[in-house]
């Protein structure tokens, strides 16, 4: 399993509306994905809020093809949109040596 991690400064004002964005739109999307194993997203309060959003793969070739295609590049717009001024997305990937996901 591999992971994808995302790092914005979101607006305080949006991080609802973000909130709402990752819910209805962007999870249903990375469910069509092959390969999406989950997704969570971590808030971080403060004078310039910061969000980390950790999508998890089954393999690097799965990760790879979400990349290729308009998926990434649609899921980045839709995540910048909430962004301050000078929007920032970083990412990075990571290999997942212990993972227990249970509902």
């Amino acid at each position: 399993m591999v992971a994808r991690l995302s790092t914005l400064q979101v607006k305080k004002s949006h991080l609802e509306a973000l909130q709402r964005t990752v819910q209805q739109e962007l999870i249903p999307l990375a469910q069509q994905q092959q390969g999406f194993r989950g997704l969570l997203v971590l808030h971080r309060a403060g004078d310039f809020p910061e969000v980390i959003i950790v999508a998890l793969w089954e393999s690097l070739q799965d990760l790879e093809a979400s990349a290729a295609g308009d998926f990434l590049k649609t899921v980045s717009a839709k995540l910048l949109a909430h962004t301050e001024d000078s929007p920032r997305l970083g990412i990075s990937r990571y290999e997942v040596l212990v993972a227990q996901l249970s509902r």
